[in-house]
């Protein structure tokens, strides 16, 4: 998979549950669509929820943690899923960016977090 300068903080959630989110960064707009291929934490149905199209590499990072941040500090973080790769058979692996808060709410903190960077931190 090659790599571009599409820098970016993705938003998925699972569509069977609504309150199964995944926080990520990506420089390219292939990453997000491997973890439902690969099965990330046992769900197939990963959906891209939203996309917060950043500057930098640097700014995807800080935009990336500071929501993750939020969302650890309020409890939503759900402990280590271990899953079979359904891309790599027999490779199994842990999941630690997970969270249980609704996806409408994760997006509206991302936003939030977004703007929060623009504006005190670029």
């Amino acid at each position: 998979m090659k790599k571009n300068k599409y820098f970016h903080v993705y938003i998925l959630q699972s569509e069977s549950n609504p309150y199964m989110v995944k926080i990520g960064k990506a420089n390219n707009l292939k990453r997000p669509m491997y973890f439902g291929e690969a099965g990330y934490a046992g769900i197939t149905d990963w959906k891209q929820a939203v996309t917060i199209i950043t500057d930098s590499n640097e700014a995807a990072y800080a935009i990336e943690a500071m929501i993750k941040a939020k969302l650890y500090n309020q409890g939503f973080l759900m402990p280590k899923i271990m899953w079979d790769d359904l891309k790599k058979p027999g490779r199994r692996v842990g999941a630690t960016e997970c969270f249980s808060c609704h996806v409408d709410y994760a997006i509206q903190l991302g936003i939030e977090m977004a703007d929060i960077y623009k504006e005190h931190i670029a």
